[in-house]
This record gives C-alpha cells, sequence and structure tokens, in this order.
C-alpha cells in the first residue's frame, strides 16, 4: 500500500469509527477521536519510521545538511513528543501548532526527494509521488490545526 494511503488510512480510520459512534449511539467524540487518536497515532507511526527506516529517511536529507542521520534521529524523537502530547489535554494545543510547523517544515526534504529520484518508500518515481504527498500532507496540517490547536477539546 503507498504511504499515501497508509498514513489517510491511520489519520481517518478511528475519526470514522467515532462519526459511526456519533451516529449510532448519539455519543459527540468524533473530534475528541480524530485528535487524540487519529493525529497522535499517525505522529507516533511517523516517529517509527524515523528508527526503523533510517537509512530511507536519511536519504531524502539534502546533502547540505550536516549530521542527516542524528538529525532524523532527533526528528523523530520530536514527532513522538508530540504525538504523545496530543493526548495530554495541557499540552495538546501546543503540540498541535507544532505539528503544523513540522509538517511544514518537512515537506522541503519531501520536495528534495521527489525532485533528487530519491528511491526510497516511493520517492523513485519522482515529482509525481511529491504531488501524492502534497494533499496529505496539506490534510494532516488542517487536522491539526483545526482540530486539535482551533478546537478546545476536554479531556477523554
Amino acid at each position: 500500500m503507498p504511504l499515501p494511503l497508509i498514513i489517510l488510512t491511520v489519520l481517518l480510520t478511528p475519526f470514522i469509527l467515532a462519526m459511526l459512534s456519533n451516529i449510532a449511539f448519539g455519543t459527540k467524540i468524533h473530534k475528541t477521536i480524530a485528535c487524540y487518536w487519529s493525529l497522535g497515532v499517525s505522529f507516533l507511526v511517523f516517529s517509527a519510521g524515523h528508527f526503523f527506516l533510517t537509512d530511507g529517511m536519511v536519504a531524502i536529507v539534502p546533502p547540505f545538511i550536516p549530521l542527516a542521520k542524528v538529525l532524523v534521529y532527533i526528528t523523530g524523537i520530536l514527532e513522538f513528543f508530540i504525538g504523545i502530547s496530543l493526548f495530554i489535554p495541557k499540552l495538546r494545543r501546543k503540540a498541535a501548532l507544532l505539528a503544523c510547523i513540522v509538517i511544514l517544515v518537512f515537506f522541503s526534504a519531501n520536495i528534495y526527494a521527489a525532485f533528487a529520484h530519491i528511491p526510497v518508500g516511493g520517492y523513485k518515481h519522482g515529482p509525481i509521488w511529491l504531488l501524492a504527498r502534497t494533499p496529505v500532507q496539506a490534510i494532516l496540517a488542517a487536522w491539526a490545526y483545526f482540530l486539535c490547536y482551533k478546537e478546545k477539546l476536554g479531556p477523554a
């Protein structure tokens, strides 16, 4: 399954299940689930990629950036803390804002990988792959902003 579809599946599955619960049982949990489970779990999955697919992540770091492997591990730790923080009510809004920033900053690595034809994770398809990832990253950023940062959610 291509990476954008995996990301959308991880993001949308808890949200869709919560929406079905809303319909079936009259609950009002879909926005809470969208923030905690959908985005939080997504960032934990993204984080794991930095540790289990390190060489692929290093390959998409532009060569002018020093200590690429260290940077990949640091950003993996950052994504882990964003994911965990989305489950903590006091940290959720800051984590969501940081998620938006991270998504925007990491997009530059995706641009480099696509145009340099780095053959990892589908990037071998070049700029076409970038076009497939762009809407997914826009969805992630909008999700973080509108459902976790802007929306005031209670504890769950």
